[in-house]
């Protein structure tokens, strides 16, 4: 049986529907956030400002929780490149010769090997490539604000005139493109995405 399927009882007893058990904090983690569906939808449309007010908190929820998914494996990236450094400078130290002295003495020598390590530079490139993209997430974050605030502007020019309505729309636009240049810049090559688990 499924973990979304099993009957869940209220402090009263009642049983609780399935659909409307909340998502764990993990289950959020996990859950996939379309990427394309958040850089597509970042302009306003030109024929439905209503319905782009209407997407905008969902979409702001969607890019809120990637950029907590990319923090998260970001974090489980870095304790696990402790890990394994920590377990392949042990086995170093630990190793001896013939006659009982430690066969590498020198902690230079020690933290070069683990450095150029396998595991540890695949786990770094992980790595950069991580922090790449929770940079590319705080822009989409920071550009679903603006969109929200610019989202009140062109409101506000439509109660003046519907002209001025439509060129403030233009101009919002024109900058939201602009920003979502930006991020697809910093955001991860979908090659990568083979490495990355």
């Amino acid at each position: 049986m499924g973990k979304h399927h099993h009957k869940h009882r209220s402090k009263d007893g009642e049983v609780i529907s399935p659909k409307r058990i909340p998502l764990s904090l993990m289950e959020l983690l996990e859950e996939k956030v379309d990427e394309d569906k958040l850089l597509r939808g970042v302009e306003l449309s030109e024929d439905d400002l209503f319905g782009s007010t209407i997407k905008q908190p969902e979409l702001y929820w969607m890019a809120g929780r990637l950029y907590v998914q990319v923090i998260h494996k970001k974090a489980r990236l870095e304790l696990e490149l402790d890990g394994i450094r920590s377990k392949i400078g042990l086995g170093l130290r630990d190793k001896r010769d013939d006659k009982g002295k430690r066969k590498y003495d020198t902690e230079g020598w020690i933290k070069a090997q683990v450095e150029t390590n396998s595991k540890v530079q695949k786990i770094r490139k992980q790595l950069a490539r991580a922090a790449k993209m929770e940079a590319a997430c705080k822009q989409l974050l920071d550009t679903y604000r603006m969109r929200e605030s610019m989202i009140r502007v062109v409101t506000l020019a439509g109660k003046i005139s519907l002209h001025l309505q439509e060129l403030e729309l233009l101009r919002t636009n024109r900058k939201l493109a602009k920003a979502v240049m930006r991020i697809r810049q910093n955001w991860k090559n979908p090659a990568d995405n083979n490495d990355d688990e």
